[in-house]
């Protein structure tokens, strides 16, 4: 028999009536009431946290480069916040979300990890800092090699992930060779 919490025994308790069978509906339907709103922490990372620090980041960057264009105030403070919260985040994302396969697991771990390293190296080139072409070559390389790995498996298994990361990638993958080549 599984053990029933204080709140369960209570219904339990008091719902044998006229109806036995209502006390073990209510505890049926109260125990997946429980499950639903028991989400570990990985999940609030995962659907609240990350995601909405990965758009103040955004904008915080944006906000920076419209500054940098107009030439107002220094801006280097700001980029270098925004592209360091945009790569945490990104290497965050490898690890929140949980795949079947290996090739899956590889392929979203790699790219992020390689989202990861091409910002970095992207900041390092706006902030004209050593080591920023070895950052964005390894970056894109390993852009492109799970931009592949990821489009085999969404041509395999259309799931949602598979599709944000195609488009992740693909961003970053610009965006780095756009910065290589300037």
């Amino acid at each position: 028999m599984i053990p029933l919490s204080f709140s369960e025994k209570y219904i339990f308790k008091t719902g044998t009536g006229r109806n036995p069978g209502l006390a073990t509906n209510q505890v049926i339907h109260m125990k997946s009431e429980e499950t639903d709103q028991k989400k570990g922490f990985k999940d609030l990372l995962r659907e609240l946290i990350v995601p909405k620090i990965e758009r103040i980041s955004m904008i915080i960057l944006l906000l920076a480069l419209v500054f940098k264009y107009l030439q107002i105030g220094e801006t280097t403070a700001m980029i270098g916040i925004g592209l360091t919260t945009l790569a945490v985040t990104s290497y965050l994302y490898a690890f929140l979300y949980k795949t079947d396969g290996l090739m899956e697991t590889l392929s979203i771990k790699l790219g992020h990890v390689a989202c990861a390293v091409a910002i970095v190296g992207i900041m390092f080139r706006l902030m004209q800092l050593p080591g920023s072409a070895t950052m964005l070559h390894i970056g894109a390389g390993a852009l492109a090699l799970s931009t592949v790995l990821v489009g085999y498996q969404l041509a395999t298994n259309r799931t949602n992930l598979m599709k944000q990361a195609t488009t992740r990638y693909l961003i970053v993958l610009v965006l780095t060779l756009i910065t290589i080549f300037l």
